[in-house]
């Protein structure tokens, strides 16, 4: 059994590049997970891939793995990374699953992400708060439906901080995180996920504000994380893992990057889709290295 296993999502279409330049930036600067194996999730098989695309995950050495969405969470937003978890924690063969989202680059060794005892879980707080609760207001309706739904008890609530200083109760990130394969946590939130979707309260959160639909399935990881886990289980992850590119100037001074290097993971969101993507913070020592990928030519 490998102690770690890299894995992702890998969308067809144009978007499979993303994953493949992701699965090329661990290879060449992801430092002790360089050697890893690298599983790319893939929604009903390599077959919906274009070809190119197969050829060179296979000289990356990423092993494509087709899997089938869920009914039962067809219309959650983002659903299919949650399924696409579930299916390879179920593979067995590791210890630990590194996921990291297609939408992500590794630019430093990112050897905190692999986890010890007692810790189940590597994770970071989402970048900003969004629907999140904030830490000195009362606890929302919504967030009051999703606790009780995750039978999560209010002392197991504890303030967290995003990378944007504000401090609100636990809302988890699910751009890059660790999980121990035995705890089956991505089976548990899939079930969840699919069970508080259709709560007879839910819909009128969505009417009200959609961002409740778009971000449920990370109010449920959350809740799922909370119920599952002991605190003592659960490992805050370094800043510069999930370092979030496209808000790097709402970061204030002391939390924002000052250089590439003195960072693991970014997220770069749709950074590189700009066609002025070259002048984007941090990136210019990677230049050369992204002109040379697939995604990028001619952009």
């Amino acid at each position: 059994m490998d102690r770690a296993v890299v894995a992702t999502m890998v969308t067809p279409g144009e978007e499979a590049f993303r994953g493949l330049m992701l699965a090329n930036s661990i290879r060449e600067f992801g430092g002790s997970l360089a050697g890893l194996a690298i599983w790319g999730l893939v929604p009903d098989g390599p077959v919906r891939l274009p070809l190119a695309a197969v050829a060179r995950f296979e000289d990356a050495g990423v092993r494509l793995i087709p899997f089938q969405t869920d009914p039962a969470l067809g219309s959650v937003p983002s659903s299919e990374r949650v399924t696409a978890l579930a299916t390879a924690e179920s593979l067995g063969g590791c210890e630990l699953l590194v996921w990291i989202d297609p939408d992500s680059l590794v630019v430093g060794d990112p050897s905190g992400t692999i986890i010890d005892d007692p810790a189940a879980l590597g994770y970071r707080p989402v970048h900003r708060r969004h629907i999140g609760s904030p830490w000195d207001e009362p606890l929302d309706r919504y967030w009051s439906l999703i606790f009780e739904a995750c039978e999560v008890a209010a002392e197991d609530l504890y303030r967290m901080t995003t990378i944007l200083g504000e401090s609100i109760r636990p809302y988890i990130g699910t751009g890059v995180f660790t999980i121990r394969t035995d705890r089956r946590l991505g089976a548990l939130w899939a079930d969840t996920l699919a069970r508080v979707s259709r709560h007879r309260d839910m819909a009128d959160h969505y009417r009200r504000d959609r961002r409740y639909h778009v971000f449920l399935h990370r109010a449920v990881w959350t809740g799922v994380l909370l119920r599952h886990l002991e605190r003592s289980e659960m490992h805050l992850l370094a800043p510069t893992v999930d370092y979030p590119l496209h808000l790097h100037h709402e970061i204030r001074a002391g939390r924002r990057a000052l250089s590439l290097d003195s960072l693991t993971v970014v997220r770069t969101g749709a950074v590189l889709d700009d066609p002025e993507w070259r002048q984007a913070p941090l990136l210019e020592p990677l230049v050369p290295w992204l002109e040379s990928q697939e995604f990028m030519l001619g952009r």
